[in-house]
């Protein structure tokens, strides 16, 4: 569906701090998901988690991984053998960690929406933001008989497009949105004001999309 249908757009984010605090809210599902990962790119690798609560893995022979407030330290035995590779492992960690706290923070955003809007459908799309392209999640939902659709995209910002309507009843019907979704604790901010649709690369523009399950 081209962006042109639009007839406001706002975009709003979360904090970085708010999106990297995802991940220790969820510390014990995040160690799971990262041992898995270890296991599939490191079949050789030995990944046993830790004590629940303290986001800490075991990986290898005695190094320690420790997930705090979204970073990722390893410590133990450091020779000249293990340093590099504490040091690459370490990086490969945070890259995925970012890809975690994106998931986090779209099923939170789609929780938010399926309490206050009914959610019509829900599909993947490569997106052009500010002149780059990125994955989006994207919901066609209806407020209050106004369709519109919400774009989550990774680093924690979103953008929402209402298609039907005035000007004035689509800005009501946005700002309305943003309040739930904040009441629901999810600190959604909006960047900027609402803003009638322009055919510029200011806000996302959807190159290909792909259906998904509900």
């Amino acid at each position: 569906m081209s962006c042109n249908l639009a007839v406001s757009i706002m975009k709003a984010a979360i904090t970085d701090e708010r999106l990297k605090a995802l991940i220790d809210e969820h510390i014990d599902q995040v160690t799971s998901i990262v041992a898995t990962y270890l296991h599939r790119r490191h079949p050789k690798l030995e990944v046993s988690p830790g004590l629940p609560g303290t986001g800490q893995l075991t990986v290898g022979e005695g190094l320690t991984l420790e997930i705090v407030q979204g970073t990722v330290s390893i410590s133990g035995s450091r020779t000249s053998r293990t340093a590099q590779y504490m040091e690459d492992l370490s990086q490969e960690v945070s890259a995925f960690l970012k890809l975690v706290a994106d998931q986090l923070f779209t099923w939170q955003v789609e929780q938010a929406l399926k309490a206050s809007a009914t959610v019509s459908s829900k599909q993947t799309s490569d997106v052009e933001n500010d002149g780059a392209v990125q994955r989006a999640t994207v919901y066609a939902i209806q407020v209050n008989g106004v369709r519109a659709r919400v774009f989550v995209l990774p680093n924690g910002r979103a953008h929402v497009f209402v298609d039907t309507g005035t000007f004035v009843a689509a800005k009501a019907v946005t700002l309305q949105l943003l309040q739930q979704i904040q009441a629901r604790g999810l600190p959604l901010q909006m960047i900027g004001e609402v803003e009638q649709h322009r055919d510029d690369v200011s806000h996302v523009h959807v190159h290909q999309a792909q259906q998904m399950g509900g």
